[in-house]
């Protein structure tokens, strides 16, 4: 019933490598990719392993019965190609595209399987055994094949190529690998195919379209679920990296960008073409940052670039298989909001929210920190201040507390364009306030308060043709006062305080330095 022929173990070893394909390639059946390869393959092994028996038959029905499970396969081929190409692509009309592109298949079919109603694809189909290399199947094709059937595959076949060469004028650098491969997958088949129609197969009557069909397989086997990652399909995560707001970059091993999206041309305000290049070349402030950041194998960092935005730099390895690294990731996401809300929380919780000055809290932090200086190093001395508004109740009884939060304002307003840059001033509750006067001897820090005083004495407010003045009350204690052991912000300002009422006693608006009893 079957005799081997020569030349027919090439079609037999393409059957296997199909077969082994299809089992391969079976555990991504449920992506839309596996899917689409999947089909393609099934339609290559009911196309060659049937040819094979075909060839190797001598009955000619069994002859004419394996061809037509043969056209199964070749009919709906190009198809196939179809849905893979949209699949790679991914292309936003698949599903419409997928069955627009069955209809002639399945027509082709139907028409193929009632042919003896009408012998509209074969007439009437004969052996040749004269200057064959083994009994060829003459089908004697009719109109349907050659007008319909034929054309129709090649117009998919050249639409497939069309749809690839149009990805790979637009696709990123990253993907123009992957994209030329599998255009050469669809040539292989094609051109042979080509060849056989025109009479220049190497030998007549065996299409080894089939048997390079295997070539392809591997080809595509390889580079649909091995050259790139398999949840998400090149085209669609091109166009989910490039609509991120997250800067993107992605280096090679050698360092050189291979790519980029455009939040990292934004971000880094890049106007040169800089794929292809080692990022130590580039002339550009925040990719010189990421270069340090990869000699320093500082892998993350909170940065200022370009709009002085605040972003995260991340640089995370990528790794082959084998665990070598190949290349690196590198995403920059903008934490400016974090930051600011961080900023905010923190200036709230060490400054006085009325107005601005620390508050008792961080005032107590700030001056203890100094104070801890002051007990290293002898000769650096301090003054700790006491401020008390002298009836300043009688201003909120009388105008209401937003008057009084207007002179409380313009009160530490006049007393901080007087302290020094290095002096601390803190709000310590009500209408008291705490002056550290840094580096300053006993003499100083009363001519300092001095000029305080007397600037207080200058304020006036006009409210409601009412001029109200404010008045203050000071309490100093200087560090040489007591022993090392007082250094404590607490006890100064319990000092300070006893000061400050010791001066009140004799009158208001008055200057007291305390004195040790």
């Amino acid at each position: 019933m079957f005799v081997y022929t020569a030349g027919l173990w090439l079609f037999i070893i393409a059957s296997l490598i199909i077969a082994i394909l299809i089992l391969f390639s079976w555990k991504y059946r449920k992506s839309d990719i596996g899917k689409s390869f999947l089909f393609l393959m099934g339609c290559a092994f009911l196309w060659v392993f049937p040819f094979s028996l075909e060839t190797a038959a001598a009955p000619v029905q069994l002859k004419i019965s394996l061809a037509y499970i043969e056209f199964l396969g070749i009919i709906f081929l190009p198809a196939a190609w179809i849905f893979l190409i949209i699949d790679f692509t991914s292309h936003p009309y698949a599903r419409t595209l997928k069955n627009i592109s069955l209809i002639m298949p399945s027509l082709t079919t139907l028409i193929l399987w009632t042919n003896p109603l009408h012998h509209w694809f074969i007439g009437q189909p004969a052996i040749i055994t004269q200057g064959v290399p083994f009994p060829v199947l003459f089908m004697d094709y009719k109109f349907w094949f050659y007008a319909v059937h034929a054309p129709t595959g090649y117009l998919y076949i050249l639409l497939s190529l069309l749809m690839m060469i149009r990805y790979l004028i637009h696709a990123a650098p990253i993907y123009k690998v992957q994209a030329r491969i599998l255009i050469i997958a669809i040539l292989l088949p094609s051109i042979t195919d080509l060849l056989y129609v025109l009479g220049l197969s190497p030998v007549k009557y065996y299409n080894y379209t089939t048997a390079v069909f295997s070539v392809s397989g591997i080809l595509l086997l390889w580079t649909l679920f091995q050259f790139r990652f398999l949840d998400l399909l090149p085209q669609a995560r091109e166009r989910i990296i490039e609509n991120l707001q997250d800067s993107i970059f992605v280096l090679d091993h050698k360092y050189r960008i291979v790519y980029h999206n455009r939040a990292a041309v934004n971000l880094f305000q890049l106007n040169q073409e800089i794929i292809g290049l080692p990022i130590k070349e580039i002339e550009n402030e925040g990719l010189q940052s990421i270069q340090e950041m990869i000699e320093s194998q500082q892998m993350r960092m909170d940065i200022s670039i370009g709009n002085k935005n605040y972003y995260d730099l991340n640089i995370s390895p990528v790794h082959n298989r084998h665990g070598l690294q190949i290349g690196l990731i590198i995403t920059a996401h903008d934490i400016t909001e974090r930051v600011e809300q961080f900023n905010l929380v923190h200036t709230l919780s060490i400054q006085d929210s009325l107005t601005g000055i620390l508050n008792r809290r961080h005032f107590i932090t700030v001056c203890n920190r100094e104070l801890d200086r002051i007990k290293i190093n002898h000769q650096v001395s301090a003054a700790v201040v006491m401020v008390d508004l002298d009836a300043f109740k009688l201003i909120n009884d009388t105008y209401g507390h937003a008057v009084g939060d207007k002179m409380l304002i313009e009160f530490t307003t006049t007393i901080q364009s007087i302290l020094r840059r290095y002096d601390h001033f803190g709000r310590l509750g009500g209408d008291e306030f705490g002056i550290f006067l840094m580096d300053v001897t006993v003499a100083t820090a009363r001519e300092i308060i001095e000029r305080v005083r007397n600037s207080i004495c200058d304020l006036r407010t006009t409210i409601d043709d009412n001029i109200i003045s404010l008045t203050a009350s000071f309490g100093i204690v200087h560090t040489q006062q007591v022993n090392p052991s007082a250094l404590d912000i607490e006890i100064l300002l319990n000092f300070a305080d006893q000061a400050l009422y010791q001066g009140k006693e004799s009158g208001r608006n008055y200057i007291q330095l305390f004195q040790m009893t």
